[in-house]
């Protein structure tokens, strides 16, 4: 077996973020379940790329606006990026629409410090992160009723993730 290029680049993509994860864990107790939902949601994340579904099922977007008010902004930074983005790059699924996610999500974490995160601004963060998307998806990709349709459809899911997690979530972020 060779050790050529890709697999630098691959083993560099993998251990730069598991030694910072290393470093972030031992700092912080909280970083303990901060890494097993970063494990969790890459694995989904990868799963679904694999199976290629038309829609984002994956607790990134939820999950990030919990460790954004609860841990903190770049914590929450990091976390979209391993869990979220790392996982399109390395299962080569990149799209420009992946970059419009990581960055939607940014700015609405951002937005999300000013507001406190009850069910209400869930709603209305999620409803403006996924009307952001969808129609810079749908210029882009020239298909805006399929991304508003797909979009809502995984608003839907985001709701479900925070009636069904946030209290627990929450309880152990504390």
């Amino acid at each position: 077996m060779k050790f050529g290029k890709d697999n630098l680049k691959n083993s560099i993509l993998i251990f730069v973020p598991v030694i910072l994860l290393i470093f972030f864990v031992f700092k912080h107790p909280k970083f303990i379940f901060l890494f097993l939902l970063i494990f969790i949601t890459a694995s989904i994340t990868s799963l679904n790329y694999l199976i290629t579904l038309p829609l984002d099922v994956t607790p990134v977007f939820f999950f990030s606006l919990i460790i954004t008010s609860k841990i903190g902004l770049w914590y929450s930074f990091i976390f979209t990026i391993l869990s979220g983005f790392l996982p399109s790059v390395l299962l080569k699924e990149f799209k420009p629409s992946s970059l419009i996610y990581l960055i939607s999500n940014f700015f609405i974490n951002i937005f999300s410090l000013y507001v406190s995160l009850n069910f209400i601004n869930f709603i209305f963060l999620s409803f403006l992160y996924f009307l952001i998307v969808s129609i810079i998806n749908g210029i882009l990709e020239e298909n805006l009723i399929q991304e508003i349709v797909f979009n809502f459809i995984s608003l839907g899911i985001n709701v479900i993730y925070f009636l069904k997690f946030s209290g627990l979530l929450n309880s152990i972020l504390i």
